[in-house]
């Protein structure tokens, strides 16, 4: 994957995405305004590190059809990357971003697995995916990856007790997924 393709797929990465159509009221255009910084960063270190993938169709003029955004995470970039985040002003990305750091503080696959890096899809003998949507879900139990945290999105409320995230259907839950090699 170059930063090229990286390019194209920001600029769709987010039209299907559970979370993000689960915020009612929040645009794409709120969500790309706070991605400019820290996920632009985050993106393309991924990218540097010849860890992520890109998919393409070769007789249709090289469409991109498919990518795998992948990287290595450690328990002290994790702790750096939700204290960027709860640095934000209120927006949807702050939201979905607090939500998907808290969960993979509650896991703590660090721990869980013994090691100090995995690689992120969403260390070299396990890999961790971060899926908020059912389908990715189902792909990743279906090549034998193992879920170790479910948080149901009914479950995930504000301060006033309402629901933050209420994605269509069938998508109810967040699950972390592993795979040790």
């Amino acid at each position: 994957m170059t930063k090229d393709d990286l390019r194209i797929i920001e600029n769709s990465i987010y039209d299907d995405e559970p979370l993000q159509l689960a915020l009612v009221g929040n645009s794409k255009a709120q969500m790309q305004q706070s991605l400019i910084e820290i996920l632009d960063k985050f993106h393309n270190s991924m990218v540097e590190q010849g860890t992520s993938l890109v998919a393409i169709n070769e007789k249709d003029g090289e469409r991109i059809v498919g990518f795998i955004l992948a990287g290595c995470e450690t328990s002290d970039y994790l702790q750096e990357y939700y204290a960027q985040i709860s640095a934000l002003n209120e927006c949807a990305f702050k939201t979905v971003g607090m939500f998907e750091c808290e969960t993979k503080i509650k896991v703590n696959y660090f721990q869980l697995y013994s090691v100090s890096k995995v690689i992120y899809a969403a260390m070299i003998n396990v890999i961790i995916a971060w899926s908020s949507s059912f389908y990715s879900a189902r792909q990743m139990e279906g090549v034998g990856m193992e879920c170790i945290y479910r948080q149901p999105y009914a479950d995930y409320k504000d301060a006033k007790g309402q629901v933050i995230f209420k994605p269509p259907a069938p998508h109810s839950e967040l699950r972390i997924l592993a795979f040790k090699l």
